[in-house]
């Protein structure tokens, strides 16, 4: 089992900032298989372009060269990057830290995806699909979005995010308390802690 973020590197330290409408850096960190739909997302780059700055995509797959032969044939590779396989640690921290929100328009069988946990840790919103175990991020959290299984759904709710970016309602430092007070080793520690002393007693 993977050891939680702030167990293995330092959390950053958010700050609460405002993003231009149509500046925001985006990434999607996953395995580049159909499911998780790099591919469709880097598809979609003609709409996205009205509310990002750039799209990155990290990860490795069978979808990978597809990704890096797309955006060489449409000639869109100074604002859509595939980089391949991404660090771990405190270099992966430093790198998703980076971004102004990260993607997920996964379609598959999900649990609970790290790599959203990981985003809000780092005060990272997000939006995504809400499959699997995904809608409880959502929950009394107004800083992600989580929507419908739906293109439509997921480009309406890129829309909004980055408006609400634009207009200073998301706030990264309450995000990363989110998760702290939810979903850290601690937390988490102390819920199954208590869990198996109720099941003893």
């Amino acid at each position: 089992m993977p050891e939680p973020l702030e167990i293995t590197a330092s959390l950053p330290q958010p700050v609460h900032k405002a993003v231009e409408l149509g500046t925001a850096k985006a990434a999607l960190f996953s395995r580049l298989a159909p499911h998780k739909q790099g591919l469709w997302l880097v598809k979609q780059w003609d709409l996205l372009k009205d509310w990002l700055g750039e799209l990155h995509i990290h990860g490795s797959g069978p979808e990978e060269s597809l990704i890096r032969e797309y955006i060489a044939l449409q000639g869109i590779g100074d604002r859509v990057k595939c980089f391949g396989r991404y660090p771990e640690g405190q270099a992966y921290i430093d790198l998703l830290s980076s971004y102004d929100l990260t993607l997920l328009p996964t379609i598959g069988a999900e649990g609970a995806p790290l790599v959203l946990l990981e985003s809000m840790a780092c005060g990272v919103p997000f939006v995504a699909y809400g499959v699997g175990g995904i809608p409880d991020y959502g929950v009394n959290n107004p800083d992600v979005w989580v929507v419908e299984p739906d293109a439509k759904e997921f480009l309406k709710g890129l829309e909004q995010i980055t408006n609400s970016l634009a207009e200073n309602r998301i706030d990264q430092k309450r995000l990363q308390q989110f998760y702290l007070k939810n979903y850290s080793y601690i937390t988490l520690k102390k819920q199954w802690i208590n869990y198996l002393n109720n099941k003893i007693l």
